[in-house]
C-alpha cells in the first residue's frame, strides 16, 4: 500500500471543508443578519426613533434634533438635552469662522434698529460700528450676543442691545437703564451697583400731555419688525399705559402749604407724562409677546428706552444645533462625536454649569 495514500485523503477531506465553509458564507440565503449600527445614548430613557437617511451624517443630525426636544419629556431627556447642546456650544466657542460671523452679525442687527426711521432709541443716534463693545459666545440657546454703545460717560448712560439665535438671530432687548423710569424717578439710586454713574434727570418740560397712544402703538409695530424681521403677530392684545408725574421742580404758586412754602403738591401745573408703558399680550395663553417703555423727549415725540421680546420655544430648542451645522460641518463628524460623548458628564454636572451652580 502506498504511504502517501493517509495524506492525500486527510488534505482532500480539508479542503472540502474550506470549499463547504466558503460556499456557506457566499450564500445569502443561509448568510446570518447583521445589526444595524446605531449611535448610542446612555442617558436616553427610550431608544431614538431615528428615520433612515442616505447619510449616517444625516442619521446623526436627526438624532441631535430628537434628543433636543427632550426636556419636556423626563429629566433624564432633559440632562442629555443640554448636555448635548453644552457640547456643541464648546466647540462653536473655539470656533474661529462663527466668532467672526457673530460678531459682524450682533454688529448689523444693532445698526439696523439704531438707524431706523420709523422709531427712535434714546441715545442711540449716533450709533456707528466702531464705538460699538461686543461680545458674543455660543449658549445653550444658540448664540447670544450683548453689545453697548457708551458715548456719554459723564452726562448719560449706556444703550445695550441683546442678539440672541441660530443663524438668522434677532434683537430680543434695547435698553438704556438710566433713561428708564426706574432710575428718572429715583435718581437716589445713582452710585449703586446697578447704577454706579450719577445722570441727571432728563428735561421733562416737553411732556406736558401724554403721548397719543395710536402713534405709541404704531412706533411698537415697527420697532417689533425690525428686531425680528417679522410683523406683529395678529389678535394680539395691546396695554398701553401715560401715567401722570408730579414734576418735583416746578412749584404752582397758587398753592401754599403752612410751614413748607417749597412743598411740591400735584396740580395740573405740574403734571408731566414723561413715560409710557405698552405690552403685547397673546390673548389665548396670556403670553407677553413684545413689551416697552418710551420717554417723551420732546413734545408729542417719543424715543424708546426699553424693548423686550423672546425667541420661540422650538427655534431656541434648535438654534445650536443649526449654528452647529453651519459651521462645525467642515471640521469632521461632529455630529457623532457629541452623540458619543452624551452620558459621559453626571447630571448634577451638567446642571451645575446650565445654571452656573458653584462646584462645592
Amino acid at each position: 500500500m502506498n504511504k502517501k495514500l493517509p495524506f492525500i485523503l486527510v488534505a482532500a477531506v480539508i479542503a472540502a471543508i474550506l470549499v463547504a465553509i466558503f460556499l456557506f458564507r457566499q450564500n445569502p440565503q443561509v448568510q446570518k443578519p447583521q445589526p444595524e449600527a446605531k449611535a448610542k445614548v446612555s442617558v436616553q430613557a427610550a431608544p431614538l426613533a431615528i428615520q433612515e437617511t442616505n447619510s449616517l451624517d444625516a442619521s446623526n443630525l436627526t438624532s441631535l434634533r430628537e434628543i433636543a426636544r427632550n426636556p419636556s419629556l423626563s429629566s433624564t431627556g432633559a440632562t442629555a438635552s443640554y448636555e448635548m447642546r453644552l457640547a456643541i456650544a464648546d466647540r462653536l466657542n473655539t470656533n474661529e469662522a462663527f466668532l467672526r460671523w457673530a460678531t459682524n452679525a450682533v454688529s448689523t442687527a444693532v445698526l439696523h434698529i439704531a438707524s431706523s426711521k420709523n422709531f427712535h432709541i434714546h441715545g442711540a443716534d449716533l450709533t456707528n460700528a466702531n464705538a460699538l463693545r461686543i461680545n458674543v459666545k455660543a449658549t445653550l440657546s444658540g448664540l447670544r450676543g450683548e453689545a453697548s454703545y457708551d458715548p456719554n460717560t459723564n452726562s448719560g448712560g449706556p444703550v445695550q442691545f441683546i442678539i440672541e439665535g441660530g443663524t438668522n438671530p434677532i434683537v430680543t432687548m434695547v435698553q438704556d437703564p438710566y433713561g428708564m423710569a426706574t432710575y428718572q424717578l429715583n435718581p437716589k439710586q445713582a452710585g449703586s451697583d446697578a447704577y454706579p454713574r450719577e445722570v441727571a434727570r432728563m428735561d421733562w418740560s416737553g411732556a406736558s400731555a401724554p403721548l397719543d397712544k395710536s402713534e405709541i402703538e404704531a412706533a411698537a409695530r415697527n420697532a417689533y419688525l425690525a428686531m425680528t424681521g417679522s410683523p406683529m403677530p395678529d389678535g394680539l392684545q395691546v396695554n398701553i399705559d401715560v401715567p401722570p408725574v408730579t414734576d418735583g421742580t416746578v412749584h404752582d404758586p397758587s398753592i401754599q402749604i403752612t410751614g413748607n412754602q417749597s412743598a411740591t403738591v400735584a396740580t395740573v401745573n405740574n403734571q408731566r407724562y414723561p413715560f409710557a408703558d405698552f405690552e403685547f399680550i397673546n390673548s389665548g395663553t396670556q403670553a407677553r409677546v413684545f413689551s416697552g417703555e418710551m420717554f417723551q423727549s420732546a413734545a408729542g415725540t417719543g424715543a424708546f428706552v426699553e424693548l423686550f421680546t423672546t425667541q420661540s420655544r422650538s427655534g431656541v430648542q434648535n438654534s445650536v444645533i443649526d449654528l452647529g451645522e453651519k459651521f462645525l460641518s467642515p471640521t469632521g463628524d461632529w455630529e457623532n462625536e457629541v452623540l458619543s460623548t452624551l452620558g459621559s458628564t453626571p447630571q448634577d454636572q451638567v446642571l451645575k454649569r446650565v445654571w452656573s451652580i458653584p462646584n462645592r
